[in-house]
């Protein structure tokens, strides 16, 4: 009888539960949102990758003119985000028509397709990167006594994540029949 009366409970919570979200109506505060953006959502989803694109190398550039001493930054660790930033440039470069075949490029839809993978690989192997430094370089070597700082390797990481975002907004927030940016 204690299990019959739990699961005619949980069955009353879950038909509760489930249409929760649906008595929240953002009409009365974003009347009009989506229409007034609608024409505009390639030069939003632009500038907000640009600002994520900026915003990474800013970051970098900074942590680099803050720790100059190669004990606390070395040299290489820059190398990620390069990688970074030529796979933005290596996935944006095409089109999603050219990889689904739409288009009629010199470029057949399995190059596009490989480009496109090779571009995604890069990406994920700077954001790994990033990360196997900040940890290999920065984390574990905290229990030393000169121990690099923690934020250069806090830089890095972040510069390649806010990389990988710019190009994942802009490769997949825009629209294409639009010609705008």
């Amino acid at each position: 009888m204690k299990c019959r009366v739990s699961v005619v409970f949980q069955k009353k919570c879950a038909v509760e539960m489930s249409g929760f979200c649906d008595r929240i109506s953002c009409e009365d505060c974003c009347e009009g949102l989506r229409d007034r953006f609608e024409d505009k959502r390639n030069m939003v989803a632009s500038a907000v990758s640009g600002l994520f694109f900026f915003s990474g190398w800013w970051i970098l550039i900074d942590t680099a003119c803050t720790y100059t001493d190669s004990h606390d930054l070395h040299k290489a660790y820059h190398i990620a985000g390069v990688c970074g930033t030529v796979s933005f440039f290596m996935v944006n470069a095409l089109s999603n028509g050219v990889v689904r075949g739409d288009v009629d490029t010199c470029l057949s839809p399995m190059v596009a397709r490989i480009w496109l993978f090779l571009g995604f690989m890069l990406a994920f192997g700077a954001v790994i990167a990033s990360v196997w430094i900040f940890i290999g370089g920065y984390v574990i070597k905290q229990s030393k006594s000169n121990a690099p700082p923690l934020w250069a390797g806090i830089g890095i990481m972040a510069q390649n994540l806010c990389i990988f975002l710019a190009s994942s907004i802009y490769k997949f927030a825009r629209k294409e029949d639009d010609a705008s940016f």
